[in-house]
């Protein structure tokens, strides 16, 4: 496991664009008439996991595309989760990860195989329930960052204008979907440890609007 800190710096996880390392961006496409199908990406939602297992089967490697262990795709959106290689999700099994489910996909090749080695990451707008609010900072930018406590009705959804200047959670996690936004959060140790184990097709940007402590 990775070591536990008292301050944790957090970079959003993104796809790579970069060409020469995916080959092609998006490197997925949908699978033939996926629309029809039962149980499609339609029933994932960013506020609750679904009832039933998901149909994510059959998506298909783009002409030109490489696989990587991150894999980009416009569909299901990346606000939804992120398809990764089974590689990347026995590492995720070794941290700490909220609000996230693993689910069965597979990925027809350039040459007709079909690769199983291939899982949908769901992330969803569960942290809220992370959140010391004694100890964290809300602002409101319309009255110049005066700071502001939060009732509980308002913790949810946040009031016009206002916005986390600190979040401090009440646990140490390394993968979440960050409260009130979409993006996909995980801790440097994280971060680290992706690089040492040569995870491909993602890149990271330093997340500096909040502190996670």
């Amino acid at each position: 496991m990775i070591n536990n800190m008292n301050s944790i710096n957090y970079y959003t996880l993104c796809p790579s664009t970069s060409l020469e390392e995916v080959g092609v961006w998006e490197q997925l496409d949908i699978p033939k008439d996926y629309y029809k199908k039962q149980n499609n990406f339609k029933i994932l939602d960013y506020r609750s996991f679904p009832q039933i297992e998901p149909n994510l089967e059959n998506f298909r490697l783009k002409k030109g595309a490489i696989l990587t262990d991150v894999l980009s795709s416009y569909l299901p959106a990346k606000s939804l989760g992120i398809f990764v290689s089974k590689k990347f999700k026995e590492l995720l099994g070794q941290v700490n990860i909220h609000g996230v489910r693993f689910y069965k996909t597979s990925i027809e090749l350039k040459t007709g195989e079909v690769s199983e080695g291939y899982h949908f990451m769901h992330l969803i707008d569960n942290c809220v329930e992370l959140i010391d609010f004694d100890h964290s900072v809300f602002v409101d930018f319309s009255e110049e960052n005066k700071q502001v406590h939060l009732k509980d009705k308002d913790r949810v959804d946040l009031p016009d204008f206002v916005e986390p200047k600190k979040l401090v959670l009440f646990k140490r996690v390394d993968v979440l979907r960050s409260p009130y936004n979409v993006e996909i959060l995980i801790s440097e140790g994280l971060k680290n440890k992706m690089e040492e184990y040569g995870i491909t097709g993602a890149y990271f940007e330093r997340y500096m609007n909040y502190v996670y402590i």
